[in-house]
């Protein structure tokens, strides 16, 4: 591509820009050994998964 493309556009490929607004906030919480085996044995986004599950316990149990 680099003969394709100007040098400073080039420069900007593969570059995020900055987050506008967080979407998720950075924590960290301990977790049984177990459950963080269970989500890492389906693959990558185990975090996006727990954080499913999490979201999932909330709307059938309430936010109290």
């Amino acid at each position: 591509m680099s003969g394709v493309l100007p040098a400073n556009l080039q420069r900007t490929i593969g570059q995020r820009g900055r987050q506008q607004m967080p979407t998720k906030v950075k924590t960290s919480i301990r977790l049984s050994p177990e459950v963080i085996e269970h989500f890492k044995a389906q693959g990558d986004g185990w975090q996006r998964r727990i954080d499913q599950a999490l979201k999932a316990y909330i709307q059938e149990h309430g936010r109290s």
